[in-house]
């Protein structure tokens, strides 16, 4: 008999996710986080699945804890949840935490478009 495979926690999260399912996604990466805590892509998806889900303090909060942990100045991670939550903090109406990110990002990563999305926070405040 030949076990059936089941998908990774983050993997689903991702997948739901991409189904616009966000409570679901934002509770299969807290699954994937007991399992892997602090790390952050797990962080990433649940704060982006919070976000959708409009919970922006709690969002916040969820990027600031994977900003906490120690990571390498160019990792594409630290860079896009540096976004994130410079877009939050616009949401929330504190721009100037909000640029403040947005700079950070710029000294951050370089891959998959960042720097053109810090610079887009930079130039004008986010908006869904």
């Amino acid at each position: 008999m030949v076990q059936e495979e089941t998908p990774d926690h983050l993997e689903r999260a991702y997948f739901l996710y991409d189904r616009r399912e966000y409570e679901a996604a934002a509770s299969e990466s807290d699954l994937f986080l007991a399992g892997h805590p602090g790390d952050a892509e797990g962080l990433f998806r649940k704060g982006m699945s919070l976000m959708k889900l409009r919970k922006y303090q709690e969002a916040l909060e969820t990027f600031d804890r994977a900003l906490a942990a120690p990571a390498p100045p160019m990792d594409v991670w630290r860079g896009w949840i540096l976004i994130r939550s410079g877009n939050l903090l616009d949401l929330l109406n504190r721009r100037e935490e909000a640029e403040r990110r947005y700079q950070l990002a710029l000294d951050s990563s370089i891959v998959a478009n960042s720097h053109e999305a810090a610079r887009d926070g930079l130039e004008q405040p986010y908006r869904e």
